[in-house]
């Protein structure tokens, strides 16, 4: 950018230098016409005509003189604000590359920052199967063990049964032996005695030595 402006600066400066000679030349071309004409015709009027046309045209390139100075400075003024406005370009360029450096960067890092997010994506929704997997497993269990634990009560409850049954063919058997146990000992009763008269009969028809030893 100031590289431009500097030789567009050269292209306006030029045309500007070319003028101020070429306005030189009119002007020497102007005045010795003006003389020539002076020397040609040198009555009063015609030398008050010429005096007047030299004065408009020493007016004329004093103005001329002037809007040139104005045009330079305002040219240089132009310059001036095109190259302060280059400058800033620049750097507003150079602000923009670093920028456009540091979003490219930061992109980088976005893009790097994404795909290991993705990794660990992919890695929660593998842990996340792993446990559906194992969940639906110990429900498997859970239903496995739920069922078992029913056929434990149910058989608990068999058991429970058998054992009622038991105790009660139990009590039942134990009346039975104590209906047996006291049918015995009356039953043994009756045989003793029964033995103990038969053998007092007989020891009543023994002799009397034998009685008093029984006695005895």
């Amino acid at each position: 950018m100031s590289i431009s402006s500097s030789s567009s600066k050269r292209g306006l400066l030029r045309p500007a230098h070319s003028n101020r000679i070429s306005v030189f030349v009119i002007l020497t071309v102007i005045l010795l016409t003006s003389l020539f004409i002076y020397n040609l015709y040198a009555s009063s009027s015609t030398r008050t005509e010429l005096q007047n046309i030299i004065d408009s045209l020493r007016e004329k390139t004093q103005t001329c003189f002037k809007d040139k100075l104005e045009i330079e400075e305002k040219l240089e003024t132009v310059t001036n604000i095109c190259k302060r406005k280059s400058s800033k370009m620049d750097e507003k360029f150079k602000d923009l590359q670093s920028s456009n450096k540091n979003a490219q960067s930061q992109l980088s890092n976005v893009r790097s920052e994404s795909e290991s997010l993705r990794t660990e994506l992919d890695k929660i929704k593998s842990l996340l199967l792993g446990a559906q997997n194992s969940v639906s497993d110990q429900k498997r269990q859970f239903d496995v063990l739920k069922l078992e634990k029913q056929n434990l009560e149910a058989r608990i409850k068999e058991l429970i049964i058998q054992n009622k049954q038991l105790t009660g063919s139990k009590q039942r058997l134990v009346i039975e032996m104590s209906r047996i146990k006291e049918k015995g000992i009356l039953h043994y009763e009756l045989l003793i005695n029964r033995v103990i008269r038969i053998f007092y009969r007989y020891c009543r028809s023994a002799p009397c030595e034998v009685m008093k030893t029984i006695k005895d």
